[in-house]
């Protein structure tokens, strides 16, 4: 069953939450974990206040929760950005298909298309840009365009979680899903990411998602 249109909207009611989104097809959520270059031993199922209550006062990890919707595992990331480093999605799309999209207010948003380990489609949602060559897959854009004008004054990045909803069959990635078991991974942060980690701190994430998962503790150092 489709989900309702605006059911991405807890994206805008989280505040200044920052993540970035991962969907790849026919991955088993471990998978995926082992592909971002988490250790398979150390991964943990948890719930979501569990998971945000254990994360480390410090920067230097990106806590990965990752779950299946249909034929498609998601891995949501907070506190990094390795799920649109090239060499994650070299990793996550090789023999098949992944989309990632980030969500900040004060970064880029950025949607990403690969498949068989190569770039297919990039974009900013909601930017100008020049028509393509009639050689270059434009089919997510075309798609984001098409909501955006199905829906005047809706923010370009809802439109493109829609059309990511639209192409994995429907579903949408919800707060209760986020907030129940999932399979969880803290990877550290390589230094060639460090530099576009969002500026969302630990606490700031716990503020935010709080109102989602219920009252998180205080971090631990």
């Amino acid at each position: 069953m489709t989900d309702t249109p605006d059911s991405w909207g807890w994206v805008l009611a989280s505040g200044s939450l920052a993540f970035c989104l991962t969907f790849t097809h026919q991955l088993a959520p471990s998978a995926v974990l082992e592909r971002y270059g988490a250790d398979p031993q150390t991964t943990r199922t948890m719930d979501g206040q569990t998971a945000h209550a254990a994360i480390p006062t410090g920067r230097n990890h990106s806590l990965l929760r990752a779950g299946r919707l249909g034929n498609w595992a998601f891995c949501f990331e907070t506190y990094g950005v390795q799920g649109l480093m090239p060499d994650t999605l070299t990793e996550l799309s090789a023999d098949t298909e992944t989309l990632a999209v980030n969500f900040a207010e004060d970064a880029t948003h950025t949607f990403e298309h690969w498949a068989d380990s190569r770039r297919i489609e990039s974009f900013e949602p909601g930017m100008p840009y020049d028509a393509p060559s009639p050689t270059t897959p434009h089919t997510f854009r075309n798609l984001v365009e098409q909501r955006e004008a199905a829906t005047p004054g809706q923010l370009p990045i809802l439109a493109a979680l829609e059309g990511l909803s639209d192409h994995i069959g429907g579903h949408t990635l919800t707060p209760d899903t986020l907030g129940g078991p999932l399979l969880t991974a803290l990877l550290p942060l390589r230094p060639r990411a460090s530099a576009h980690t969002p500026s969302t701190s630990p606490a700031e994430v716990r503020k935010h998602l709080g109102k989602f998962l219920g009252t998180l503790p205080p971090a631990t150092s």
